[in-house]
């Protein structure tokens, strides 16, 4: 493999590991764990470390990792978190 076919590679799994956390994200926010649970682990085989974003989504998604940070920022903003993993919705408290 020559240096241009790495480059692109690393670049290629860089780019899958920012979708695949993207996935992991929207699905805790909508209270698909089991999904969000297997698309972090694959951003995390891809290379992603860490969290990206604002310093208010870093500190607490690093402390308490993405789904509980997600949890508790719905429950703040008004949002109900039923139940766990299969089928879980985040419903409003209006």
């Amino acid at each position: 493999m020559d240096a241009r076919t790495s480059a692109r590679s690393k670049l290629d799994a860089k780019n899958f590991a920012q979708v695949f956390h993207q996935i992991a994200y929207e699905a805790f926010a909508y209270g698909i764990d089991d999904v969000g649970h297997v698309a972090l682990f694959r951003a995390r085989q891809l290379g992603r470390n860490g969290h990206k974003g604002s310093f208010a989504h870093r500190v607490p998604s690093g402390i308490l990792g993405l789904r509980n940070k997600l949890r508790l920022t719905g429950i703040l903003k008004g949002r109900r978190v039923f139940g766990s993993s299969s089928g879980t919705v985040n419903r409003s408290m209006k």
